[in-house]
């Protein structure tokens, strides 16, 4: 899987993932099925939102891989960091920077 379509697949599965949590969230506080409460109904939602968020980035930073860029290398590469993405191979040890950051850096807010 090329590194572009890893980054793509995975932003997708963290947007899917929210969508469709906060679906069965909503669904849950409105029929008040888990409790009457609308605290521990509001804390549920809050916890399946982030949950949904949480575990598709969890599972493609550390399970789900893509080649690395280097034609030498048969090695998996993993994303880290967040502003920017960086994929670096297991294997190798090689860097590639993407475009896609996560956040703004301190360094690119403007005064």
């Amino acid at each position: 899987m090329s590194q572009r379509f890893h980054l793509a697949l995975m932003i997708a599965a963290e947007f899917g993932a929210f969508i469709i949590a906060a679906g069965i969230g909503i669904a849950l506080f409105v029929s008040q099925a888990v409790s009457p409460s609308l605290f521990v109904n509001g804390a549920i939602l809050g916890a399946l939102l982030v949950g949904a968020v949480a575990i598709p980035r969890l599972a493609f930073r550390h399970l789900i891989g893509c080649c690395c860029t280097n034609p030498a290398c048969t090695g998996t590469a993993y994303p880290q960091g967040s502003s920017p993405i960086v994929y670096r191979c297991r294997t190798c040890g090689i860097e590639f920077e993407t475009s896609v950051s996560e956040g703004e850096d301190e360094s690119s807010t403007r005064r």
